[in-house]
């Protein structure tokens, strides 16, 4: 079984972020974005790459559904932005995790480099980045990205129900490490007092949904399709305003 990292970095406030621009409107009940995936369920191995995995899962669903909707593929090489993401970071050499922000100021300002113009391997996270990558990134860039209220819901809703999956940053407690998270996808709402933290995780938001009566936003997550519920877990609504340190979405 593969150790698992956490090491998602929770946001630094910053006052000359982008905020969501909330326009009010009523959402749907439930929302699930699922079916307009557009990447394969990744597998961050033993890395600390969580937060790469989800931004590039994020652009790739924005491509398919916005950007370039007639394309078949949309690969992206998740160890280029988890490189750049430390250079910014000053931590090239180490396997040190990264913040959400600075992942999506790379997809703004340098773009996300194709698959197969960086090594995939794990182990070679630290190889220096080629001029073909760089060459490729150019050409897939995100417009903008903004920061959520992670306080409550109402935007991460209002941004699912408009068709644009959002980057969460959330605590991970060792219940979520326990069998029937892994068989099920269903995550319990960990107990503070007798569960250990374990640290913070990147995930992608793809959508909001009721099991037995109590509501959960679908995440995907970066371990597997073997995982989850196909590489999909249910977050309780609950950790909004609790255990999610930031969120964040772009176009």
């Amino acid at each position: 079984m593969t150790e698992r990292k956490y090491l998602n970095k929770p946001d630094k406030q910053d006052n000359r972020d982008l905020l969501f621009a909330v326009r009010g409107v009523a959402t749907p009940y439930e929302v699930d974005l699922r079916p307009k995936d557009a990447a394969g369920i990744f597998d961050q191995g033993y890395l600390g790459s969580c937060t790469a995995n989800a931004i590039c899962a994020f652009v790739s669903y924005l491509d398919k559904n916005f950007t370039y909707p007639s394309r078949l593929h949309f690969n992206y090489s998740v160890l280029f932005l988890y490189w750049k993401e430390r250079e910014i970071e000053g931590t090239i050499d180490y396997d040190s995790g990264a913040y959400i922000r600075d992942g999506m100021k790379v997809a703004q300002k340098i773009g996300l480099a194709a698959g197969g113009t960086y090594p995939t391997e794990v182990s070679e996270f630290r190889s220096t980045p080629t001029q073909e990558a760089y060459d490729t990134a150019k050409h897939h860039k995100i417009t903008e990205y903004r920061r959520l209220n992670a306080n409550t819901p109402a935007q991460l809703k209002e941004s699912l129900a408009n068709g644009f999956p959002v980057v969460m940053g959330i605590e991970i407690y060792s219940s979520f490490e326990g069998d029937e998270v892994a068989l099920t996808g269903v995550v319990p709402m960990p107990d503070r007092q007798s569960e250990t933290f374990l640290g913070g995780h990147a995930v992608l938001a793809m959508g909001y949904t009721h099991i037995d009566g109590k509501e959960y936003i679908i995440c995907r997550n970066s371990w597997g399709k073997g995982w989850g519920d196909k590489g999909y877990f249910y977050l309780p609504m609950d950790f909004v305003g609790r255990m999610i340190s930031d969120m964040w979405t772009g176009r």
